[in-house]
């Protein structure tokens, strides 16, 4: 059986808008040189989508330029801390000028069945304007070793969890189920979401608030133990609740989780970090918050922000995270988390 993989992306906290926004991008000779704000990347696209140990894949990205101006230096993807996994090349850019959507691809393959991630950053004008984690955990060369019948019906969709198949045995004629028999359990699959946030910009003026949402998606059983998620260093934030949790037994199904947000100081860099630990999954670390201030006045970028010395160059951002603990059976899944205020999302 082949298994599907899925982005482990997230916007650094330098200047972009959520990493799950799409990207429109057009640019005419002759205008203004952009600056980090104007420059955002989309989420990764693998293709194929499911891989072997030993086979190639393609991880592409798309980078926009907004209307009105054009890259002023390169724009660089930079790959670093590869486990298990082998990308070439590690170091891409697009050149000085560039203007519209443009595609950034690079090409890697898993070297063993073990968990395989790589950690990505895009750079410009020495700013990093997005950046996260990618892997999954791929299938031995050798399925005999371990059979697993392929799904009859496989995930297409990266950032969706991936249903485990699983084989019955049908009983012999002279079988008698016990009726004392306890069926079995299917251990679940847990998978946290990229973060949300509303508004998506805003300026950074005491007072200011804003909410960041997470979806956690729970399948194939309930949870075996608390999901506990945990707020801390706060710098020029304070948000509501601090702690929150999805109780042991929770059943499968999709929740949101909502932080309450606010700033406490004018022009000043806020974020949080947040914990996720849990029994179904490893302890993820990992920040939100706003990108980084601009303390001059804009106007002349030809980007309509102007806001003298409150303005962001980005808007609010997850970070995401590169631990591989919620890594579903069958494949990967986005590591970040977050939200509080829990709700549960009907489908």
């Amino acid at each position: 059986m082949t298994k599907t993989f899925a982005r482990r992306s997230a916007a650094g906290l330098a200047g972009v808008a959520l990493a799950a926004s799409g990207l429109a991008f057009y640019g005419f000779a002759g205008t203004a040189s952009a600056d980090p704000s104007d420059v955002t990347v989309a989420n990764a696209v693998f293709d194929p989508e499911r891989v072997k140990v030993g086979e190639s894949f393609t991880a592409t990205w798309e980078v926009t330029v907004a209307d009105g101006v054009e890259a002023s230096t390169p724009i660089t993807l930079n790959l670093s801390d590869a486990q298990n996994l082998e990308c070439d090349p590690l170091t891409r850019s697009l050149p000085t000028g560039t203007t519209g959507t443009k595609s950034v691809s690079v090409t890697c393959t898993p070297k063993t069945d073990d968990n395989a991630q790589i950690h990505y950053s895009f750079v410009y004008e020495g700013t990093e304007i997005y950046q996260g984690n990618f892997g999954f955990d791929p299938d031995p060369v050798d399925p005999s070793s371990s059979p697993t019948p392929e799904p009859s019906s496989p995930t297409t969709e990266p950032s969706s969890p991936t249903t485990e198949p699983t084989t019955t045995t049908p009983p012999s004629s002279t079988a008698t189920p016990s009726p004392s028999a306890t069926p079995t359990v299917k251990a679940p699959k847990v998978e946290v979401k990229q973060g949300t946030f509303n508004p998506t910009r805003a300026k950074v003026v005491a007072g200011g608030k804003f909410t960041f949402t997470k979806q956690v998606v729970i399948s194939d059983g309930p949870l075996t133990g608390d999901l506990v998620i945990k707020l801390s260093d706060y710098k020029n934030l304070k948000c509501e609740p601090t702690e929150d949790k999805l109780a042991a037994g929770t059943k499968p199904g999709t929740y949101e989780f909502v932080f309450n947000c606010q700033f406490v100081k004018d022009g000043e860099q806020a974020q949080a970090t947040y914990t996720i630990s849990g029994v179904d999954i490893k302890t993820i670390t990992s920040q939100f918050g706003y990108g980084s201030l601009d303390t001059d006045d804009d106007s002349d970028k030809g980007n309509g922000k102007s806001d003298k010395g409150t303005s962001t160059k980005g808007g609010l951002a997850d970070t995401g995270a590169p631990a591989l603990g919620v890594v579903l059976a069958g494949g990967v899944a986005a590591a970040t988390a977050g939200g509080l205020m829990l709700r549960r999302r009907n489908k």
